[in-house]
């Protein structure tokens, strides 16, 4: 396919993986990275978590509607009850309202030594919850928190058991913030391969062989537009994914920095992932989904 003589021209590139109606139409690696290596997804981390928020909410462990007061109690809102009617679909979202820029953005409550999900939550809000967009890595680690606590399982485990199991996924790394919460808005390690089996469970809308592992009412909810969305991809949101259009093909996509991505195009019974150096700047992820949207999707669309 053409794709393949495009692809080394994306000097950042370090895997491809297109799978068309279930089977590999190529798998790729690149700048001596190999199969068997863990990467760093980055923020496709957050659609693995919408993934394991849904099977909780499929078994009765959490409802859209749950909010920050009922699990993490009413005490910490006290400034402003108004964070505290935050609901999990709102955090699904991006929509609660919190202000994630300086000095509430996650990174600089780490270098200052703070809690990771107080210091998120210390944050002005810049709306009512529900009321508009903006993304947020400190409101996606708090959903992380927020579903380990109502499930009472760490949220590593929580997903090992629920979701990469299931999925035959045998590795991972996830790291935790100094409380030992797992991070919910980002770092998660897997293979390509199997973030290619995250894809394939959401074009099969949520089976797995015989088994509806996910809702798929979820799926549906998941990948449909609640929001314009905005930055950094700057298109429609859904539940932690992205939702587009790939050569007029509807489409959603898992982001991460770097070219971390996992797109699903359903009309065409297509998963294609793409990983990336992560120490590059964000307009080479954007090549790498270019690569996706302007190369891969038309060749296999003809």
């Amino acid at each position: 396919m053409r794709a393949l003589a495009e692809v080394p021209a994306r000097r950042h590139i370090q895997s491809i993986i297109v799978v068309s109606h279930g089977e590999v139409l190529l798998e790729r690696y690149f700048r001596d990275r190999r199969a068997e290596d863990l990467s760093n997804a980055h923020s496709v981390t957050k659609s693995v978590l919408a993934t394991v928020a849904g099977i909780a909410i499929g078994k009765g462990l959490l409802r859209l509607e749950t909010t920050l007061s009922e699990v993490l109690g009413p005490q910490l809102f006290d400034r402003d009850p108004r964070k505290g009617s935050i609901t999990v679909e709102h955090l699904l979202t991006m929509t609660s309202g919190l202000e994630p820029g300086s000095p509430y953005d996650i990174d600089e409550i780490a270098d200052r030594g703070e809690s990771w999900v107080q210091g998120p939550l210390s944050a002005p809000l810049r709306a009512d919850p529900g009321a508009s967009f903006a993304y947020n890595n400190g409101a996606a680690h708090v959903l992380g928190v927020l579903l380990a606590a109502a499930t009472a399982t760490p949220l590593a485990r929580l997903a090992e058991e629920e979701l990469f199991r299931p999925l035959g996924i045998e590795e991972f790394r996830w790291p935790t913030d100094p409380d030992g919460n797992a991070l919910g808005y980002g770092h998660l390690e897997l293979r390509p391969r199997d973030l290619a089996r995250l894809g394939q469970l959401y074009l099969d809308r949520g089976r797995v062989d015989d088994t509806q592992l996910l809702p798929r009412a979820f799926v549906d909810a998941a990948t449909a537009a609640t929001t314009d969305g905005g930055p950094p991809e700057s298109v429609p949101y859904g539940y932690l994914w992205w939702i587009t259009q790939d050569a007029g093909h509807p489409a959603f996509f898992a982001g991460g920095f770097g070219g971390q991505y996992v797109t699903v195009i359903q009309d065409l019974k297509l998963v294609v992932v793409t990983t990336g150096d992560v120490d590059v700047f964000t307009e080479t992820s954007r090549n790498l989904r270019r690569l996706v949207a302007e190369v891969v999707v038309p060749e296999l669309a003809r």
